[in-house]
């Protein structure tokens, strides 16, 4: 009695084996599969044929993420933020091939930018204050009558990133829009990047 298997290959057309082959061919010797077997000298073409859905995933979700990546909102790839790539090992005689998930630039940054924010509680404060992201290069040359106040508040995010929360504090004071509040986000972005959490809020009146 013939086999399902054997059944199953009777029934597919031979043009559409031949095609298939020929795609297989055409997927190994692509650039990018000869790089990466570079890396694993010890894989045949024999080892990967079982793999061809996986070298396909991997070579159009790796070209997507690095040639011609839309952003995440619109990432066309399984999952979104990351692209497949594919390890193998030798146990023994047998080769063995594994594909996983791997997060890409976009997603890893925005991940650290969710994590960094999470760090921050604001009440009543413009959330463009703490998204602005400025170095500090760019506080002290964006308004230079101010630059004696950057530098205060730069010195004490740089003494609190060496030695911890300080036992005094920083006040700020000074007139409507001179960027008390900007250079207290600033503080607050520069820290949580060091593990610090806070919060911000907007009191315009202590009474």
């Amino acid at each position: 009695m013939e086999s399902l298997s054997e059944l199953l290959k009777n029934m597919v057309k031979p043009e559409y084996l031949q095609r298939a082959a020929e795609k297989s061919q055409e997927m190994l010797a692509d650039p990018l599969m000869t790089k990466w077997r570079a890396k694993y000298p010890f894989v045949t073409d024999e080892d990967l044929k079982p793999h061809m859905n996986r070298v396909y995933q991997f070579l159009k979700e790796y070209r997507t993420c690095i040639q011609s990546c839309p952003g995440l909102a619109a990432c066309p790839n399984d999952l979104t933020g990351h692209y497949t790539t594919l390890t193998a090992e030798q146990v023994g005689e047998t080769v063995q091939v594994y594909d996983q998930r791997t997060p890409c630039n976009k997603f890893k940054a925005q991940q650290a930018h969710t994590a960094l924010h999470s760090r921050i509680r604001s009440f009543y404060v413009d959330d463009r204050a703490l998204n602005e992201g400025y170095s500090a290069k760019e506080i002290l040359k964006n308004d230079l009558d101010r630059a004696p106040y950057a530098d205060m508040v730069i010195q004490y995010i740089e003494q609190t990133k060496n030695q911890g929360l300080q036992s005094s504090g920083l006040y700020l004071t000074g007139g409507h829009g001179v960027g008390k509040t900007f250079l207290m986000c600033y503080l607050l972005y520069e820290l949580a990047k060091s593990g610090y959490s806070g919060a911000i809020v907007y009191m315009p009146d202590f009474a």
